[in-house]
């Protein structure tokens, strides 16, 4: 079950990303929304590869649901940061998977099909790493790149861009500590629902 499950991921998340890029991926790459379904669909990928190959990951599990702890948070970050934050009248229904659809199926992979119980107290802080290199991406792009797209700036969000009117350097860093906590909060969230879950599972299995 989990293996077609993750299959339909797969094709809907690639399709989506193939058709973004296709179109506008000379910009459409520097955003953290493209950035984190990739990278979920590269672990997806990895994930129904291995079912298919009948690979065994026993050594490996807890490795594994740790690393899978932080793709939920990153992908996570993603639904929730576009339904909070003002965002266009108007929203594709490419965006709409990336934004919505491709989130809650992360998430409901990990509540059907991973085992619980995995993640350690220090885990939250550890899946902090994937948000915060992308704002160092972000940071680097900004200052060095060109213009994206005909946003007129450099740089992907304005909330992380400190050379902008009425940011500075302290405002954009004031809003990147507030989005690192409330990311480590969530993180913390993920981490009791898994404890509170614990019980009420029959297993992980990778495929």
């Amino acid at each position: 079950m989990s293996l077609f499950y993750r299959g339909i991921y797969i094709l809907l998340s690639g399709t989506t990303l193939l058709i973004g890029l296709g179109m506008n991926g000379n910009y459409l790459l520097v955003y953290y929304t493209t950035q984190s379904n990739i990278i979920c669909f590269l672990f997806f990928l990895f994930s129904f590869i291995y079912g298919l190959l009948k690979k065994d990951t026993t050594k490996h599990i807890d490795l594994i649901l740790r690393l899978k702890g932080a793709i939920t948070l990153c992908i996570a970050v993603t639904g929730i940061i576009f339904t909070v934050l003002p965002g266009p009248d108007y929203v594709s229904l490419q965006s709409s998977i990336l934004h919505y659809i491709c989130p809650v199926m992360v998430l409901l992979d990990y509540l059907f099909f991973d085992e619980k119980g995995k993640y350690k107290p220090q885990d939250p802080f550890l899946w902090l790493i994937i948000p915060a290199l992308y704002v160092v991406f972000a940071l680097v792009r900004g200052f060095f790149g060109n213009e994206i797209g005909d946003t007129g700036s450099n740089f992907p969000y304005p909330f992380l861009d400190p050379t902008s009117t009425g940011m500075g350097v302290y405002m954009s860093a004031l809003y990147l500590g507030v989005m690192l906590i409330a990311f480590l909060i969530l993180g913390y969230i993920i981490f009791a629902i898994d404890k509170i879950l614990t019980k009420n599972t029959n297993g992980y299995n990778i495929a």
